[in-house]
């Protein structure tokens, strides 16, 4: 079979030029289209967290700001706790002397006058004033009289929920229990003092609603032992100088209780 023959076909190189211009305008199209792509990707994961840092910090400074106030979710990144052991240091002290004769060294005492509280021993001494969102006036004999409050869930409710105190049975020593109640908030600190105690205990239970429905349930132990809750049936130890949150769906008996 004869061999197919060439003559008469042309082949040109011209046909098949590469065109360097034009493939870079090209490929700078598709690298910004994937540049945009990808930034949008990134964007979409990182935003929540950026929303949730932001919102912490405005938090932050909105309780700095706020002269005087003590907030129990923050206590982990304090020097000084106040009248309160966070679990680094000796609650108790032994005594260095005997006591004289009619020297204010008893037992913890508990006591009311009006809408002020007393918690005092021969170390420390606690004033509560109810009528005043439960400020507390304190004298340490390691340092100089000082005044705190207890932050409360920020609320639209009208009024502002008032602080009710009652006394509370502690082995020991005495205690009160400070508790606000409100539409969508309670919050309740049991504050302790034992005999020869030099700094106060406290835990601190708070319980927010938003709009869903949905619990979110802060247990602070601002105490030198470990401290136990029950939230729906369910045990929840927490260490000294502690914080856990919780979120549940809301149901009555989640309410904490220790």
């Amino acid at each position: 079979m004869p061999s197919p023959s060439l003559e008469g076909t042309l082949v040109s190189e011209e046909a098949w030029t590469w065109d360097e211009a034009a493939f870079r305008e090209w490929w700078e199209r598709r690298r910004a289209w994937y540049q945009a792509y990808w930034a949008r990707q990134r964007w979409a994961r990182i935003a929540p967290a950026m929303a949730r840092m932001h919102a912490l910090r405005a938090g932050l400074l909105d309780a700095l700001q706020s002269s005087g106030a003590f907030d129990p979710s923050s206590f982990e990144r304090m020097t000084d706790c106040g009248p309160f052991a966070c679990g680094a240091s000796s609650t108790y002290v032994p005594p260095v002397t005997p006591p004289s004769r009619g020297a204010s060294s008893g037992p913890t005492v508990a006591r009311r006058t009006g809408a002020r509280w007393v918690l005092s021993n021969a170390h420390a001494s606690l004033v509560i004033h109810a009528d005043q969102s439960c400020r507390v006036d304190y004298s340490l004999t390691s340092r100089a009289p000082a005044t705190m409050v207890f932050d409360t869930p920020r609320s639209d409710d009208s009024p502002v929920a008032s602080c009710t105190v009652r006394e509370r049975a502690f082995a020991g020593g005495a205690a009160l229990e400070l508790s606000w109640v409100s539409d969508r908030w309670t919050q309740q600190v049991v504050v302790a003092l034992a005999d020869d105690a030099s700094l106060a205990e406290a835990t601190i239970a708070r319980t927010t609603v938003d709009a869903n429905d949905v619990r979110t349930i802060e247990l602070s132990n601002l105490s030198p032992s470990p401290r136990q809750w029950n939230i729906g049936g369910r045990d929840l130890s927490l260490d000294p100088g502690s914080m856990l949150r919780v979120r549940t769906a809301g149901e009555p008996d989640e309410s904490p209780s220790t």
